[in-house]
């Protein structure tokens, strides 16, 4: 089964895909290094190409903190807080080390107006999240 950016690869034609891999920016991060931290503007979305990341929350005085997620190669983050333009929900770091890559916000935004089956894929795959999301908070409930 193809990870999450092989599967938008598949279904992009060659134009589409060159357009999204020139907005792309490949970051190689160590082993503990911060991604970006809960409270940050949101100013890009990321692609894991290698490595693992995982998202982290801490309560208000910063001394409690709760792994939310682990996002591995050719996962997604940080598209929830572009598209609501809200500030970062949780920090995210490496676990190992990763390669990212980085689209900006606004190149991001601007793919998503011009390469309808980007804006599909992404939609389809908030969509599966909140599914997810919803059905656990059902079970512990």
């Amino acid at each position: 089964m193809p990870n999450s950016f092989q599967a938008l690869l598949e279904i992009l034609d060659a134009p589409s895909r060159k357009t999204l891999e020139a907005a792309c920016l490949n970051i190689t991060l160590a082993a503990g290094q911060v991604i970006y931290e809960q409270g940050d503007p949101a100013d890009a979305v990321y692609i894991v190409t290698a490595g693992v990341v995982e998202a982290v929350t801490f309560s208000p005085d910063g001394k409690q903190s709760r792994t939310v997620s682990r996002m591995l190669e050719g996962d997604f983050f940080g598209e929830l807080a572009v598209f609501t333009d809200e500030a970062r929900l949780a920090s995210v770091r490496t676990c190992a080390a990763s390669v990212v890559l980085r689209i900006g916000k606004d190149d991001f935004l601007r793919l998503m107006s011009t390469i309808p089956k980007l804006g599909l894929f992404f939609s389809k795959t908030l969509a599966r999240r909140l599914h997810h999301t919803s059905t656990e908070a059902h079970h512990q409930g």
